[in-house]
């Protein structure tokens, strides 16, 4: 399986995982502020059927630490959370010449298969690149550039 393969796998099980968990936050939060309140390890089944571990357990320590009544603030800020984390992530694509469509649909294919579909991907022409691509996604830079090869060619060369 090639790394992209992985990241797409990934990808949509954490959207799975997510989307039950909100999911299973909204329904909690919706039982208890329609008055159920009274949440105790035996009865939280009762009241979360089918309800995730991890949520299970949170609403038992709200209900432990007489918090519940905080559950739909908490799921509140904690879908706020999930969208920022969701949000759109910049990213550049510079090429020392104009890419082709076949070119550019290429590239936008497989950093969609890597990073999915929050990537606001902007293409630019640096010819000083000489030819390949840069490409920067939010800190982090893919420097295959004609230019780049070079100068680490030409510091090979000079320690040696």
């Amino acid at each position: 399986m090639s790394t992209s393969e992985a990241q797409v796998m990934a990808r949509a099980l954490y959207d799975s995982v997510m989307s039950t968990t909100l999911d299973s936050l909204r329904t909690a939060a919706s039982k208890l502020a329609s008055g159920g309140t009274s949440v105790t390890p035996a009865r939280v089944d009762e009241v979360l059927p089918g309800a995730s571990t991890p949520v299970r357990n949170f609403v038992l320590l709200l209900a432990q630490d007489g918090q519940l009544g905080a559950l739909a603030q908490v799921t509140q800020a904690f879908e706020q959370y999930a969208a920022a984390q969701n949000s759109r992530l910049p990213a550049e694509v510079i090429s020392a010449t104009v890419l082709d469509a076949a070119q550019h649909a290429r590239v936008v294919d497989q950093l969609h298969a890597s990073y999915g579909d929050r990537l606001e991907l902007t293409f630019s022409v640096d010819p000083s690149i000489l030819g390949g691509l840069v490409i920067r996604i939010g800190d982090q830079v893919f420097d295959n550039s004609a230019r780049s090869r070079l100068s680490a060619v030409q510091r090979s060369l000079l320690s040696s």
